[in-house]
């Protein structure tokens, strides 16, 4: 296999991400974010785009603060409990939201994210996956969660990924 350079790799100034589906109405969603203080960019200039699916809201997000994943007030990654506590309410029973994204870390190297929230028997069950993509295309495991293997807390931050 020969790996050549992803074009434009460098050009990409920004970061995205997409969430969903998960349940409206607009205002209630916006509500429920910010009781947990929760955002999709660290950025408040970076607007938030809301589609709608069939299975319910769409958010999606791009610009200089958007890092690929939901931010605290802090700027910082959004721990592991509010994202929990956040999907509980936004997901019926049964259902599935994903939360994909990316950021350019540094000049060669952008990060890409992953999460997946199921709401089952009440209690939200949740996966996690980052990557390190460089510019020719390689990908390199940062951190992986499966859902079978709990959450450990201990306190604000304590969701944040830890290279396994």
């Amino acid at each position: 296999m020969r790996l050549v350079p992803v074009p434009a790799f460098t050009q990409i100034p920004d970061g995205r991400l997409r969430l969903g589906p998960v349940l409206g109405p607009i205002g209630q969603l916006r509500t429920r974010f910010r009781r947990f203080g929760l955002r999709l960019s660290a950025d408040p200039r970076d607007r938030v785009m809301v589609s709608r699916h069939p299975q319910g809201l769409i958010l999606s997000c791009a610009g200089p603060g958007v890092r690929g994943y939901l931010i605290d007030p802090d700027g910082l990654e959004a721990p592991s409990g509010d994202l929990d506590a956040l999907m509980g309410l936004l997901l019926p029973d049964g259902a599935v939201c994903r939360v994909t994204g990316h950021y350019r870390e540094e000049e060669a190297r952008m990060v890409e994210s992953e999460a997946l929230f199921w709401r089952v028997d009440g209690a939200v069950i949740s996966s996690e996956r980052r990557e390190a993509i460089g510019m020719d295309g390689a990908r390199r495991l940062i951190s992986a969660r499966s859902a079978a293997r709990p959450r450990v807390r201990a306190g604000r931050g304590a969701g944040r990924l830890i290279a396994l």
